[in-house]
């Protein structure tokens, strides 16, 4: 906007312009020099842009002064220009003044007579490479010479830049002398030991030599850089720029990534005829190159340039003599030092398309690299270490072992390569230690510009093999999926003994087909006809913690109602970058629907509290469906058992181990809230303490406490019973009548949780109350309490010691106690049972050994038996025995000792023509018996998760 007023549109007097443009010359002559003033406002930037494409579309509080004064042969002129933002593409400038003042003579050379003074400010300047922060400049120029100085906050790795400079123009020659010049960078100043200049002359540039330099952080040597030739038509002249001793590791920040870059950096440089035909060689080494302190080897790059083409020549190497990280000697050129050696050999030679403001004008050959790509490089790789995918898997992985061998050729654009290679995977290797998993790999890879694929690719550890084909996609090298296949051959899924952070664990094996799909933070693992080996062993705890919270993202829309797009928010800036923030993780991403069967003898574990061993182990065989989707587990299908065992614990303090005889776990959705139906059993030799018309009876009474599980697992109902151990070998007199008064059914729970916690009957009200006897009430209350509390203290004893005997010995069960009611009356019970070979030997042994006692009218000694069983198959197995035993029910002091050999075959069958069919089958038909439907049938217990609450249960038959 202008300060001269406009005339009102009526007005019939000659305008005021016209009338000053009369008065100019007298007011000249007069009064004085032409004074002009204006001030400019931008309120619409976009309508400024489309009159006058040069300034910027996109302008914030744009304003401007200016002041311009002129006489005779004089002319002055200040300024003041200020803006908010502006931004044209992708170039940004944030907080920008200006301020100038500008003098000269109309009647005298410009470059003597003008005097500038002006100074620029901005908080912010991105306008191609790296940005610079709170950046200044001034300039002061007069009388053919001036100053110079150039500062900024930050500079890309830098963390302040100062230049000081000086000006001289005369009339053959402009010079830039740089007197000074400061870059911090890392803690250390590089800086320039003495100035330096260049000179522009019409025909050429001329630099004379500018060192910076500075301190290196592990050798005497210092860091140097070198500038100095001469810039011109003429084929002699040659710029050349020279690097020495360069440390890397504050120059990693360049490429993007969090892992530091290591080594010594030298380079050489050489441009000759640079206005003319422009020729280029460059020799750059690399010494001790490391990349997150794992030592690559010694790179060198070579690259050639002439006018005469449109490519650059580019030859390579990477390699290194050195095995290991202890044998080098000197400076690891690294922070920290060198971790690992990865003894890498590789070879590169091919060329690069220069873009055209980069070529001579007319190149007489066109460029030799394939019409529409920019790289044609050729990499014969004998040796290249796998250790990249250690950082796309990140945490989860913990070593990365092998190298590829074969060729590589390398395509397209920088940002986009296109790999064509024929790999080969030798001595591979990979440690998962969330899952307690070491792998061997080997195979053929084959890599294009859509992923990396595996072509029959053989993983394998100390149990089982599989074979992997299919893909691992770059997607536009914005982020890595997969479309993995592979066929599992006994192979280990998981070996964790113990995990806060798994949903399961244990020893797994597997076998069968298994699919791997969809992107790193969202794959998808399937199978639907996975089986598990007979020793597989899973652990699932019951009793979960605080769940973790999963991170998001809350976005929200602009003011046009437009959601950004999620994947900007969520995608790496590269495939080797950083995981975003609230991106999960491979794991905690991964989906799983798994279709398992277990076969015959597999176990599976409901953990309650492992501190104490409260754990529920099943074997047997069955078939589920494991689930995962978006953080929540699901599981669905039944396991049938034939035998287990369940350590009951009781405060801590009272352990007893029941065996399980059969019975079904259900699963209908939650995997911590299984439905149960378990028939479990604990034998002992219960001391007759408490028992109705046996209370001065001193023998032990050979009986099993029988438990029955129903329900879920967070609400079960346990149904208590107790009867005698009575079987073909061992036969006692007395038994029906006392098996009677313990099936009471008012009385035989009370019975059985007497005898399960004190081994005795004396926590029945009966045995307090009953009518009769010798002694009066208070009596038989003293009594029984001292009977109890000292049996107490000895089942006390007893359990704690079984406790640190199991732990010492994990494939032995012991149980040793003393059992009494006083200490003249003490009973020494055993039981041991070594399992081996994988539970298909076991050798047991259980009883007690009795004092002494005349009075007592019963068989003293060791009492018991010896087993040793040997389970040829699933269903048939072969056991010898030896017993030693006295008839407790009667006033019989002799004892019985038997012998024998038994064989025991155990089946499963849904009707009874199975079963006649399994039997007589061969009878009448040469074709071999069914198997079994549960074992064959693959498809899927559920196609889909069913909410929590469900209440199906799966069909079972047992």
């Amino acid at each position: 906007s202008s300060r001269i007023p406009l005339p009102p549109a009526s007005s019939s007097e000659p305008p005021p312009l016209r009338k000053e443009r009369q008065a100019a010359p007298v007011q000249g002559q007069t009064s004085g020099p032409l004074a002009v003033q204006a001030e400019v406002r931008v309120h619409q930037s976009k309508i400024l842009n489309a009159w006058w494409p040069l300034f910027p579309r996109d302008a914030e509080a744009v304003a401007a002064e200016a002041t311009l004064t002129a006489g005779a042969d004089t002319l002055h002129a200040t300024g003041h220009v200020t803006a908010a933002h502006l931004q044209s593409g992708s170039k940004e400038i944030d907080d920008l003044e200006v301020r100038y003042e500008v003098s000269s003579r109309f009647r005298a050379p410009l470059a003597q007579s003008t005097t500038v003074t002006a100074e620029v400010s901005a908080g912010r300047i991105a306008i191609g490479g790296p940005p610079l922060m709170n950046a200044s400049a001034s300039l002061s120029y007069g009388a053919r010479s001036g100053t110079l100085r150039v500062r900024a906050d930050s500079v890309g790795i830098a963390e302040s830049l100062r230049l000081t400079s000086d000006l001289r123009i005369t009339p053959t020659t402009n010079e830039l002398r740089v007197r000074r010049v400061a870059v911090d960078v890392n803690g250390d100043t590089w800086t320039n030991p003495a100035p330096a200049s260049v000179f522009a002359y019409s025909d050429k540039l001329v630099v004379t030599p500018f060192v910076l330099r500075k301190p290196h952080p592990q050798t005497p040597s210092l860091q140097r850089v070198r500038v100095g030739g001469t810039i011109s038509a003429a084929a002699t002249d040659t710029l050349s720029v020279d690097a020495s001793n360069v440390y890397l590791p504050p120059l990693s920040e360049l490429t993007g990534l969090s892992q530091v870059l290591g080594g010594n950096l030298n380079a050489r440089l050489r441009l000759r005829s640079g206005w003319g035909r422009p020729r280029l060689v460059g020799d750059l080494s690399v010494r001790r190159f490391s990349f997150d302190q794992r030592l690559l080897g010694d790179a060198q790059l070579r690259v050639r340039y002439s006018a005469q083409s449109s490519d650059l020549l580019v030859d390579g190497s990477l390699g290194t003599d050195v095995s290991n990280a202890d044998s080098l000697v000197g400076p690891s050129l690294v922070p920290g030092g060198v971790r690992t050696v990865d003894p890498n050999s590789l070879s590169l030679s091919g060329r690069v398309r220069l873009p055209e403001w980069a070529r001579a004008r007319s190149p007489k050959r066109p460029s030799a690299v394939p019409s529409g790509e920019v790289l044609d490089l050729s990499v014969q790789v004998t040796r290249a270490d796998l250790f990249f995918f250690r950082y796309i898997f990140e945490e989860h992985v913990s070593a990365v072992e092998g190298y590829v061998t074969g060729p590589l050729h390398i395509g397209g654009q920088p940002r986009r390569p296109i790999f064509d290679a024929d790999f080969t995977i030798e001595n591979g290797g990979v440690t998962l230690p969330l899952f307690g998993l070491e792998y061997e790999v080997e195979g053929p890879v084959d890599v294009d510009r859509t992923g990396i694929h595996p072509r029959g690719l053989t993983v394998r550890d100390d149990e089982g093999t599989a074979a992997v084909d299919g893909s691992i996609l770059f997607n536009e090298y914005k982020f890595f999926s997969f479309d993995l296949s592979a066929s599992l051959d006994g192979l280990t899924v998981i070996d964790v003994s113990q995990a806060k952070d798994l949903a399961f664990y244990g020893h797994i094996r597997g076998s069968g087909p298994l699919h791997l799909t969809g992107p790193l933070s969202d794959a998808t693992l399937r199978s639907n006809s996975a089986r598990t080996t007979p020793d597989s062993e899973l652990f699932i705890p019951v009793s979960s913690e605080t769940p973790e919270e999963d991170s998001g993202f809350i976005v929200f829309a602009d003011s046009t109602g437009q959601t950004p797009d999620l994947r900007s928010l969520t995608r790496r800036r590269n495939i080797l970058a950083d995981r975003p923030e609230g991106v999960p993780s491979f794991v905690e991403g991964l989906n799983i629907d798994l279709n398992v069967i277990a076969p015959s003898e597999s176990t599976v574990n409901l953990v309650f509290d492992p501190l104490v061993g409260d754990v529920v182990t099943v074997v047997g065989s069955g078939r589920v469906q494991i689930q995962r989707k978006e953080g929540d587990f699901s599981v669905y299908g039944n396991f049938n058992a034939t035998s287990g065992t369940y350590l009951f614990t009781a405060g801590e303090v009272f352990v007893r181990r029941f065996s399980i005889n059969e019975g079904t776990i259900f699963w209908d959705g939650s995997p911590t809230n299984a439905r149960l139906d378990l028939d479990a059993e604990y034998r002992t030799r219960a001391s007759p303490s408490g028992l109705p018309g046996y209370e001065n009876y001193r023998g032990r009474i050979p009986v099993t406490v029988l438990l029955d599980i129903t329900g879920r697992v967070a609400t079960p109902r346990v149904d208590l019973g107790l009867s005698l151990i009575r079987d073909d070998q061992r036969n006692l007199v007395g038994s029906e009548s006392l098996n009677a008064i313990l099936n009471q059914p008012t009385r035989t729970t009370e019975y059985a949780t007497s005898v399960l916690l004190t081994n005795t009957f004396l926590l029945t009200t009966e045995s307090i109350s009953q009518p009769g006897g010798t002694e009066d009430g208070d009596n038989r209350l003293t009594t029984a309490g001292n009977q109890l509390a000292f049996n107490s203290v000895s089942q006390l004893v007893s359990s704690q010691l079984n406790r640190y005997l199991g732990r010492a010995l994990p494939n032995v069960d012991l149980n040793f106690g003393v059992q009494g009611e006083n200490p003249d009356d003490l009973d020494l019970i055993y039981g041991v049972a070594l399992r081996l070979l994988n539970e298909r030997l076991v050798i047991r042994g259980e009883g007690l050994y009795t004092g002494d006692d005349p009075d007592a009218n019963r068989a003293e000694g060791p009492q018991g038996e010896v087993v040793v069983e040997v389970r040829l198959s699933s269903s048939v197995s072969a056991k010898v025995f030896y017993r030693r035993t006295g008839d407790e029910l009667t006033q019989n002091r002799s004892l019985t000792r038997s012998r024998g050999v038994g064989v025991s075959y155990q089946t499963q069958y849904p009707t009874w023509k199975s079963l006649f069919d399994r039997l007589f089958g061969w009878m009448f038909s040469s074709d071999p018996a069914p198997e079994d439907e549960d074992e064959t049938d693959s498809e899927p217990v559920v196609q889909s998760p069913l909410p929590p609450d469900s209440s199906s249960t799966p069909n079972n038959q047992r």
